[in-house]
């Protein structure tokens, strides 16, 4: 039998760390009681999906007063801008109106700002790996609440020599087994 040219596979066996593809902490943006909490360690969340609420009640109130204030400012700027048109308010007057009316609006934005501080939300849709907080709990603004990944897909990571490495080629497959089940191959 002749000898005849062949490609031989080239195994290399290591051990990797899973990683998820990106991952968390979501810190409080505000300083409170914690009155509601909606996930435990494990469950999926969806993006935007509350996960806790800081008690939001005074900083609710702080959005109603701003509110009212802007209302109040909005009216009196109609009043100023009708009297000037009739040459019974100065310029100045008018300015001040408006500036007073900007101001309430900004007010009433910050207040709305302050208060979705309040909600802990997803910035991604993930799984809750760690709950650093219980319900009643008071916190400080920064404070670590809840850690989240995005395990799908998850990435593997391999330290392997510089002589392997350079072996390598993109789009080469890859065999990839786990240890909880060592029966089922992820292809990559």
């Amino acid at each position: 039998a002749g000898a005849r040219v062949a490609d031989l596979p080239d195994f290399y066996h290591t051990t990797g760390t899973m990683e998820a593809r990106r991952s968390v902490d979501l810190n409080a943006r505000a300083a409170g009681q914690i009155t509601r909490l909606t996930v435990e360690e494990g469950d999926w969340v969806e993006k935007g999906q509350v996960l806790l609420e800081i008690d939001p009640r005074e900083q609710k109130l702080l959005v109603e007063e701003a509110r009212v204030k802007s209302e109040t400012a909005q009216l009196e700027l109609t009043r100023m801008e009708d009297m000037a048109e009739r040459g019974l308010e100065t310029d100045r007057a008018l300015e001040g109106a408006r500036q007073a009316h900007q101001v309430n609006e900004a007010m009433l934005e910050l207040a709305r700002v302050r208060l979705s501080d309040h909600f802990v939300r997803a910035p991604f849709s993930g799984r809750v790996t760690v709950r650093h907080v219980e319900l009643g709990q008071t916190i400080e603004m920064g404070a670590a609440t809840l850690s989240l990944a995005d395990v799908n897909p998850m990435q593997v990571k391999l330290f392997l020599p510089e002589k392997i490495v350079r072996r390598l080629a993109v789009g080469q497959p890859v065999e990839v087994r786990c240890d909880v089940d060592l029966d089922t191959v992820f292809d990559s």
